[in-house]
């Protein structure tokens, strides 16, 4: 079966949102600066630390699911796009600036729950072999 273009847009946007939970992570850790005001979190500094990481890592997975065809790729990256979008959430929800890089994942998330819905996505795991 030929591969089809949305695979590798799904595996690039999982890899930006990767990079983009990296960001906000190192963020949260204080190794790169905050943009605007402080930042905040519902469990504090290090649960930012924790979601965003967690975040970061299934989307790394995501990535390479996608690169390879696997038949859970679909399935992680609704995981990873609800995930995504509910942890950044959280954030702004606990006073972090609305227009923060917080405001990054929750729009490429919502990218890749629309690109989940195009039909030959599924299409595209569903005709793999297992493994």
């Amino acid at each position: 079966m030929k591969r089809p273009p949305v695979t590798l847009v799904l595996a690039g946007l999982a890899a930006v949102v990767a990079v983009s939970d990296l960001v906000v992570m190192l963020q949260f850790l204080e190794v790169i600066p905050w943009g605007d005001d402080d930042l905040a979190f519902w469990g504090g500094r290090w649960a930012g630390v924790l979601m965003f990481g967690i975040s970061g890592a299934i989307a790394v997975a995501v990535a390479f699911g996608w690169l390879m065809l696997k038949p859970w790729a679909y399935t992680v990256t609704m995981l990873m796009a609800l995930i995504g979008l509910s942890v950044p959430v959280s954030a702004l929800m606990a006073n972090t600036t609305t227009w923060s890089t917080a405001l990054l994942p929750i729009v490429l998330n919502a990218a890749v729950i629309v690109a989940l819905f195009r039909p030959d996505v599924r299409q595209a795991t569903k005709a793999q072999p297992a493994g």
